[in-house]
This record gives structure tokens, sequence and C-alpha cells, in this order.
């Protein structure tokens, strides 16, 4: 009997870039949270999930460590395209893009050139990633090979690699008509 392996449903991956996590610094003193073991203080760095981040950015208590805009985006895409590995890189980063084009989407005079800019940016950065992530994939075979993706991936990216790992180890099992 053969067993299907379900890729993730949109509601799924909503759920894993949501506790994506993100480099933020305090801007002002955070009154006590229930999410966070520890108070917040203006100045201090921390990793917190993009859900919290979204309510503590509207609020004015955090910013990111390190700024995300369109160029951000292109030079990751272009270093991405001269690596053979994946770069590390922020873990909403493709919550980022989407978040953009629906923003842009939605101004009534937007340029349609900026629509496009930025889902080809999506295009090519998932297209790039995902091509190593397939390469590695099947390399799994190398000791500790699986190790060095993944903590370079993003959470969503991590799911997609176990994924498509359970799928090609089940057909490759079936080629050599293991059980």
């Amino acid at each position: 009997m053969m067993h299907v392996v379900l890729p993730p449903s949109s509601e799924d991956l909503q759920i894993i870039r949501s506790l994506a996590r993100i480099d933020v610094v305090v801007k002002k003193d955070l009154p006590e949270h229930p999410e966070l073991p520890w108070r917040l203080k203006r100045g201090m760095e921390a990793s917190i999930p993009a859900w919290l981040f979204q309510e503590l950015e509207r609020e004015g208590f955090v910013e990111r460590k390190e700024p995300m805009d369109v160029r951000v985006v292109e030079i990751m895409i272009h270093k991405e395209q001269m690596t053979t590995r994946p770069l590390k890189m922020p873990e909403d980063t493709y919550s980022w893009l989407k978040t953009e084009i629906r923003r842009v989407n939605r101004i009534r005079d937007s340029d349609p050139l900026e629509i496009r800019r930025l889902t080809s940016n999506l295009f090519d950065l998932s297209s790039a990633r995902l091509r190593k992530i397939v390469r590695y994939l099947l390399l799994s075979h190398v000791d500790d090979m699986e190790w060095r993706i993944l903590e370079h991936l993003t959470p969503e990216e991590r799911v997609l690699y176990l994924v498509l790992r359970g799928i090609i180890d089940k057909w490759r099992k079936d080629l050599r008509e293991e059980k």
C-alpha cells in the first residue's frame, strides 16, 4: 500500500509564517506582556515571533533590527544566485514580500512596474532557493548534509524540504522494492 505525503495547506503555511522569528530593537519600554517571559526595555534586542512583531510594531514598541525593503530583497536574490548553499535570510522574507505585493495592489493608482518588480522578486528568490533545496535533497545521503541546509532555511522552506524528502525517500524505497 502506498502512503501519500500531502503538502501543507495554505492555513498550515500561514501558521508557520506567523511563528517565524524576527530580530527587533525595542523603541520604547514595553509593559508586561503575557507572551514574553521577560520585560522588554528601550534599546534591547530580541527575537520575537512574526505575529507578535506585527502587533508590537503597529503600536510603536519595536522595529526590525535590520530594515527590510525591496533593495534589501534584491541584494539577497543576487547573493543567493551567486552561492551554492542557501544563505541565512530573515525568516519572514516571503511573508514580507507577499504583504508588500498586497499593499501595492491596494493602492488605487499603483505603479504596475512596482507590482511586477515585487512579484518577480518573490519568484526569483523562491526559485533560487528551491533549486538549492532540491539539489541538497539529492545529496542527503552525505553525512550531516541535512543539518547544514536546514539551519539556513526559513520555517516554511524547512517544511517544504521535509515533505519533499519524504516523497523522494518513499519513491526511492519503492524503486529498491523495500517496505
